[in-house]
């Protein structure tokens, strides 16, 4: 039996965000501030792929630009 991976998601504005570690150097989308640091840095959206400080997820201003894909693709 395999591995069962839970993240918790904070749903902001229809973004679905997950703590996550970056490998590469990335930048805040909000504060366009380096994310840094050991460990999981910041959060991704699991739609769009926005990345954001912990602190900054949540004055995002804009919605998700990913967020209705799955619902226009049954209607």
């Amino acid at each position: 039996m395999g591995t069962v991976c839970i993240f918790r998601i904070h749903e902001i504005k229809g973004h679905k965000f997950v703590a996550k570690f970056f490998r590469q150097p990335t930048f805040c989308a909000f504060c366009k501030e380096f994310l840094w640091g050991f460990g999981k840095q910041g959060y991704q959206c699991q739609c769009c792929q926005t990345a954001v400080h912990k602190k900054c997820h949540d004055k995002l201003l804009g919605k998700c630009p990913g967020s209705g894909r799955d619902s226009e693709s049954t209607i």
